[in-house]
């Protein structure tokens, strides 16, 4: 977190250290602060209730809950990507909307990713 606020000090120096324009200055200082606090907001105070829950099993197919909001019927599709260090996951619900999930090798234990990139690789429908 330190090296994310660090960076950020960074960007905002920098963004006044230049030969642009005043108002140019001003806009990147801004864009660097907004992206400073956008951060903050996401990882200082996460809560889990803004969480994303994909399950699937073979009798119901893929589902996906965001925090405390409906568990939504989906359909993944083939366009969703499998590597060994990240899977982003697409869907598609019943009324046309997409979904997108990524999720890091480091968010599940070994045996759980292995097993998700399994499923994957077996169930995914074409788009």
């Amino acid at each position: 977190m330190a090296a994310i606020v660090f960076v950020h000090v960074l960007a905002a120096v920098a963004s006044f250290t230049n030969t642009l324009p005043l108002w140019s200055q001003m806009l990147l200082f801004g864009a660097v602060v907004l992206s400073l606090i956008i951060l903050l907001k996401r990882w200082v105070f996460f809560d889990p209730v803004d969480a994303i829950e994909v399950a699937w099993n073979e009798d119901d197919g893929w589902r996906v809950r965001y925090g405390a909001q409906e568990e939504l019927a989906v359909r993944l599709l083939g366009t969703s990507v499998v590597t060994t260090m990240i899977t982003i996951l697409h869907f598609k619900t019943e009324q046309g909307k997409r979904h997108e999930v990524v999720v890091f090798r480091d968010a599940l234990d070994a045996e759980e990713y292995r097993l998700l990139r399994v499923i994957l690789r077996t169930a995914a429908d074409s788009a």
